[in-house]
């Protein structure tokens, strides 16, 4: 599992987003997915960083998920805003999720302690983000 070294401090995108690493969110197999912060805006989001010193097929990937989550626009899917890649990395700039993943409420355990109603908004949501996959 290569994650590469972590990225510098500072990103800035094709369009010229200056964008300030602030934490760790997580990390996969072959990505990490960083806490940024636009340095103008001051407007929060996540970026996933692929190293280019991952496999081929992995940065191949990092590309081609990247180029379909812009195309995707569902309310129930964070948003991609950009994507870009430098001599290291391949960078995806995503909508910052304000209530976590579905994975971290699952793994804190808080997924056992939804009420009711909660537990039917959240398997709708599911259900409809997987019909979006369908299409």
């Amino acid at each position: 599992m290569s994650h590469g070294p972590t990225p510098p401090a500072y990103f800035v995108s094709d369009t010229g987003r200056k964008l300030l690493r602030k934490m760790l969110l997580g990390k996969g197999a072959h990505a990490r997915c960083y806490l940024v912060q636009d340095v103008t805006t001051k407007e929060m989001y996540a970026c996933k960083v692929t190293s280019k010193s991952s496999k081929k097929n992995v940065v191949a990937f990092a590309k081609t998920e990247a180029r379909i989550q812009l195309r995707m626009d569902h309310p129930n899917i964070c948003s991609a805003i950009e994507t870009w890649d430098d001599e290291a990395n391949v960078f995806l700039l995503l909508e910052l999720s304000r209530h976590g993943d579905l994975a971290s409420l699952r793994r804190t355990g808080m997924a056992h302690r939804l009420d009711e109603d909660t537990a039917r908004a959240v398997t709708l949501q599911i259900a409809a983000a997987c019909a979006m996959h369908q299409v």
